[in-house]
């Protein structure tokens, strides 16, 4: 089956869903061919953060190869108030002639454009969109183009859609409640690459040893971008909360500081009351070890997949509230983002139960191996 997937920023090297399921479907015996414009994602601080990974923000229009091999299509792109529009993408469908389509995100500038050719030319198209509630834009003149694209754009996009995915409970409420969806509906989890993530106890030694990190210390680990809005402060303020008189806490930091952050989290590296690490961002693999060396991983705010990889190897997780697909499994707990109250408790239950530790790691591997691993999402994505 010829599937074109249809992503408006495409980036290789920082392990989003449309490249694993991508590569998923290829080892499935389908042929993927990628469509995206010729722009990365504006990340925050891009200079410092990722362009060291996935190189300049503007790529140029052409064909490309992707990592492992899959073509790429990128397209000349216009910026319309702040959204982007694919120059071309129904003449590329025409040309491309899928079997079914992969339409990445819902509420943008080329979404109806590809219900509409999936109407015309009775092609499946499923959608899927990552738009959890604290990345939703509240701004009050959106609010006029929510309620234009439910009147225009809604309902042939739930006619041309087999499913509307949504990858977290919080993006299904979005999808209802301001994109006004109430059919074919679901919720379908990020997942981990369990050929790279898994429990590897001689990785916890030899890294915990590397770091001069002993046994009987908790090591708490944060993983990802780093900037003001990842509330990362709010591990010590929450920790300063716990008596850890009998207790060894160390603090691990991996990812890429944004230069507008970088002075606050060095006073964050600095505190005295707790032992802090810092290691710049490093591969899949490499990631991997610093999960398998932590007996708690850590998320404070917003969204991320890194959660996923972090219960594979057998880590207990805390992370948003929102995500709770992540978390209900018995791997780890939900915080309401900003509450240090909620991560102080967290965090105080599993410093001081090491067979809740136990529990809740052994919980997040059999999750993931049952039910979140690419191989098992793409299946769920195409059943």
């Amino acid at each position: 089956m010829r599937i074109v997937s249809i992503n408006v920023h495409y980036q290789d090297g920082l392990g989003y869903q449309d490249y694993y399921l991508g590569r998923a479907f290829i080892e499935a015996g389908h042929e993927v061919i990628f469509v995206a414009s010729d722009w990365h994602f504006k990340f925050p601080n891009y200079n410092t953060t990722v362009k060291h990974i996935i190189g300049e923000r503007f790529t140029g229009a052409g064909i490309f190869r992707t990592e492992f091999g899959a073509p790429l299509h990128r397209l000349k792109t216009r910026n319309i108030l702040g959204k982007l529009r694919m120059i071309g993408l129904k003449e590329k469908l025409a040309e491309l002639r899928p079997d079914i389509i992969f339409c990445h995100g819902v509420f943008n500038l080329y979404s109806l454009s590809v219900a509409n050719y999936g109407l015309q030319n009775k092609v499946p198209v499923i959608f899927d969109d990552h738009t959890t509630s604290n990345v939703r834009n509240n701004k009050w003149y959106i609010q006029p183009f929510y309620l234009l694209f439910r009147k225009i754009a809604t309902g042939n996009i739930t006619k041309a859609a087999t499913k509307v995915v949504a990858i977290s409970d919080s993006v299904l409420e979005y999808l209802r409640k301001d994109l006004g969806f109430k059919e074919k509906l679901q919720t379908i989890s990020l997942g981990a690459d369990t050929d790279i993530f898994y429990k590897d106890d001689k990785e916890r030694e030899d890294l915990r040893n590397q770091l001069a990190i002993s046994e009987d210390t908790i090591l708490i680990t944060y993983t990802g971008k780093i900037y003001g809005g990842k509330l990362l402060d709010q591990i010590p303020k929450s920790l300063k909360m716990i008596d850890l008189r009998e207790k060894k806490v160390c603090l691990l930091f991996v990812g890429s500081v944004a230069a507008e952050y970088q002075e606050e989290f060095e006073n964050i590296l600095k505190d005295p009351a707790f032992r802090c690490i810092y290691h710049k961002s490093v591969t899949p693999p490499e990631l991997r070890k610093y999960y398998n060396a932590s007996d708690i991983c850590c998320w404070p705010a917003h969204a991320t997949g890194s959660t996923v990889d972090a219960s594979a190897c057998g880590c207990p997780i805390i992370c948003n509230v929102m995500l709770s697909e992540r978390f209900s499994h018995g791997n780890g707990f939900g915080v309401e983002e900003g509450n240090t109250l909620q991560l102080k408790e967290a965090l105080e239950q599993l410093i001081f139960n090491q067979d809740l530790r136990k529990k809740m790691g052994a919980a997040g591997i059999d999750f993931v191996q049952k039910k979140l691993s690419w191989n098992a999402i793409s299946k769920e994505f195409l059943s």
